[in-house]
C-alpha cells in the first residue's frame, strides 16, 4: 500500500500539507481499504482526507463521529507512518482489549 504525504499536526487551523495531495490520491487509499474490508482504516482515512481538504481536526473528527482527541492521535499516527503508521496504532489499541468485547485485557 502506498501512502500520502505528511498532514499538519493536531489543533492546526489551517491545514496545508509539505506535498500537495489531491481527492483522487486520497479517495485512491479509502478505495482500497474498503476492498480489504478494513472499515476501521476507511473511517480514518476519510478523516485525514478531509483534514487535507481544509477541515480542522475538530470538524474533520466530528464528521467521522469521533472526538478531536481521537483525530488527534489519527494524526499523529499519520504524520510518524502515512498509512502503516494508522495500522500499527490500530493493532496496539486492537490488542488492548478483549477480541468480541469493550473490556480491557
Amino acid at each position: 500500500m502506498f501512502s500520502l504525504p505528511w498532514v499538519p499536526s493536531p489543533r492546526s487551523t489551517t491545514p496545508t500539507s509539505r506535498v500537495g495531495v489531491s481527492a483522487s490520491t486520497a479517495d485512491e487509499a479509502i478505495n482500497d481499504a474498503q476492498k480489504a474490508d478494513k472499515t476501521r482504516l476507511v473511517r480514518r482515512l476519510c478523516f485525514i482526507k478531509n483534514v487535507f481538504l481544509g477541515d480542522t481536526d475538530k470538524m474533520a473528527a466530528r464528521r467521522v463521529g469521533v472526538s478531536q482527541p481521537t483525530g488527534g492521535r489519527w494524526l499523529k499516527a499519520w504524520n510518524e507512518g502515512g498509512v502503516d503508521g494508522l495500522l500499527v496504532w490500530m493493532l496496539k489499541t486492537e490488542t488492548r482489549f478483549e477480541k468480541g468485547t469493550n473490556r480491557m485485557i
